[in-house]
């Protein structure tokens, strides 16, 4: 059975929730989806522990593909993000820092995860999709980037990407009312599609 580590994040900022930690905790130590196992775990927003958390699940899970989710407070879309950029520019133990991920890495990654396939099945189940280019540069690309650069060093094939998603209906501010947000039970739905596609995927490389 194909395994697949599926991680989200804590809150972070003034953001007092964060979707991806609700998706976590909705989804469960692990569940199967067809004919892929696939285990959820948190990841601390913080750009050095979210590596020991991420080298943690690796080290105990032994995956096949890695899905990672982080919240875009500013999305109205589920965006598969194409391209993991080498730089922090972000808050860390209270002040700022801006340097690059790793000092002997590329300046990006492409997501080794089909991205397009991915949205195309995200938009046939009703959900907003689209595909976003790079994933910024806090914690979501971070882990993406460090996650990449690893399998490299490493010349590991494991299929590694990220997907931002949209605040809860409920975290959205009162400046932004006008903005729907992504309810739990779509979220989980959007995992569910994701995590289906990478599966499938995965079947195909095998089989080839």
């Amino acid at each position: 059975m194909i395994r697949i580590l599926l991680t989200g994040f804590t809150p972070f900022g003034d953001h007092q929730v964060n979707p991806t930690e609700t998706l976590v905790n909705a989804l469960g130590n692990r569940f199967v989806h067809g004919a892929a196992e696939i285990f959820p775990r948190l990841l601390r927003t913080h750009y050095r522990l979210s590596e020991q958390d991420f080298d943690r699940a690796l080290e105990e899970i032994k995956p096949d593909a890695i899905v990672s989710f982080g919240l875009a407070y500013s999305a109205d879309h589920v965006r598969p993000e194409r391209i993991a950029v080498n730089f922090d520019d972000g808050e860390e133990d209270g002040r700022h820092v801006a340097r690059r991920i790793a000092e002997d890495g590329p300046v990006g990654y492409f997501s080794t995860l089909p991205v397009e396939t991915m949205v195309a099945d995200l938009d046939a189940a009703g959900l907003p999709a689209k595909a976003s280019n790079h994933a910024g540069a806090y914690i979501c690309n971070h882990i993406f980037y460090y996650a990449r650069h690893r399998f490299e060093r490493e010349r590991a094939a494991t299929p590694m990407g990220f997907v931002h998603v949209p605040p809860l209906p409920e975290m959205i501010k009162p400046a932004d009312a006008h903005r729907p947000g992504l309810a739990l039970e779509r979220l989980v739905e959007a995992a569910h599609v994701a995590v289906a596609t990478v599966a499938r995927h995965i079947s195909a490389r095998i089989a080839a």
